[in-house]
């Protein structure tokens, strides 16, 4: 019999404010009611309270000062008169990459990432 020492999620799994922890004691907490902001107004916000966020981190984030020195240049750019969009998208992209299983930050990094387009269409 095989030694079966995790947890294993198959099929479709819809999860809200949920936590699921591991053998190797990290436990991810998920927070789904994130929105997108819809202008840069909003961007701007949602940057000032991810970069809260990752100051209140409670948990390990590896790399922790560098994510948040990330999230402090995607803010610099996005209060320029013009933000470069390229720009926003490939720090925030970077951003995203980091948070990655790291429950709220990773929504909010994510919404934020994801609304870039939308911001710039105009």
């Amino acid at each position: 019999m095989a030694n079966d020492s995790g947890v294993h999620i198959g099929g479709d799994a819809n999860l809200t404010r949920s936590a699921i922890s591991g053998r190797d004691a990290n436990v991810v907490n998920s927070d789904t009611s994130v929105a997108a902001p819809a202008d840069l107004a909003q961007l701007r916000r949602d940057l000032v309270e991810l970069l809260d966020q990752v100051h209140r981190a409670g948990y390990e984030l590896p790399d922790k000062d560098g994510v948040a020195a990330n999230v402090n240049q995607a803010l610099q750019e996005a209060d320029k008169q013009e933000p470069d969009q390229s720009r926003l998208k490939g720090i925030l992209q970077a951003v995203s990459q980091a948070v990655t299983g790291f429950g709220s930050l990773a929504n909010t990094a994510t919404a934020i990432d994801s609304s870039i387009d939308a911001i710039f269409s105009d």
